[in-house]
């Protein structure tokens, strides 16, 4: 006897993905450029969501290297139970807080210090995620600070990020 095929597990705000990020500072020069990769998990209705990430971020002939977590708080996740299209939306409109190590590279010589960073973002599916996965494609913004090894002032960017989610944790 053959067993059922297994249900899709259907969109509840709860996902395990994978996410990458492409990004310039304003006014989006090719040389400020932003390359994120990070692993994200979230408990249902998105309730808790947190984030790892590398970015590696390009700019006048230096580099900065990223490590840190992130975590995401969802102003409007109780419109993902309006099962909807438009409650997936706004339920997927976060608010996030961010930290950890940096370590530049270029000009005379290279420094190790400490980041931070606040932003938004919105993703939308880019296919039904009841299926039980689907590609995601974002609008992020982020502005981030550095210890002074690392720079002097902060940096704002904008990123589309694309993010493959498979529901459930």
């Amino acid at each position: 006897m053959r067993a059922a095929p297994a249900e899709p597990i259907l969109y509840t705000g709860a996902f395990r993905a994978l996410q990458l990020d492409l990004g310039s500072t304003p006014p989006f020069a090719a040389e400020q450029t932003t390359l994120g990769l990070s692993a994200r998990a979230a408990t249902v209705l998105s309730l808790l969501d947190g984030e790892l990430r590398y970015a590696l971020r390009m700019a006048d002939g230096r580099r900065v290297h990223r490590l840190g977590a992130t975590a995401h708080l969802h102003p409007l996740a109780l419109t993902a139970l309006l099962n909807h299209q438009w409650g997936r939306w706004l339920s997927a409109a976060s608010a996030h807080l961010g930290m950890g190590t940096a370590l530049t590279e270029g000009e005379s010589s290279g420094a190790f210090g400490l980041w931070w960073s606040y932003g938004a973002a919105l993703d939308i599916p880019l296919a039904d995620p009841d299926a039980g996965s689907a590609l995601w494609l974002g609008l992020v913004y982020e502005n981030s600070g550095f210890s002074a090894a690392i720079e002097q002032s902060r940096v704002a960017a904008v990123s589309l990020r694309l993010g493959y989610r498979a529901n459930g944790i």
